[in-house]
């Protein structure tokens, strides 16, 4: 999915958009951080939500073979849950859009 942002007009920055309804009132819901070094197997997970968890799982970890970070968020306008990653691959860095 391409990510979308709304124009900005302010001192805040651009409007991350709900690539499902194009809304820009997108709620964090849990932000999650994947830490490793390079193409190592295990490393670090912090989950943080109601509360804070940290575990080695980084099966979840959208890098293959870097660090990583997660934000997980609700919509007003649709019943779509997104995630929106950030991370680092070959020495670049991405953002991509799931659900």
């Amino acid at each position: 999915m391409r990510q979308t942002f709304s124009n900005s007009d302010n001192d805040f920055g651009l409007a991350l958009e709900c690539p499902h309804c194009g809304s820009h009132y997108l709620h964090q819901k849990k932000v999650e951080v994947f830490q490793r070094n390079e193409d190592d197997r295990s490393g670090l997970h912090v989950s943080v939500d109601e509360k804070v968890t940290t575990d080695t799982n980084i099966a979840d970890n959208p890098s293959p073979r870097r660090q990583g970070l997660t934000l997980h968020f609700s919509c007003e306008g649709c019943p779509t849950i997104s995630s929106f990653s950030i991370y680092q691959h070959h020495g670049s860095t991405y953002m991509k859009f799931t659900s």
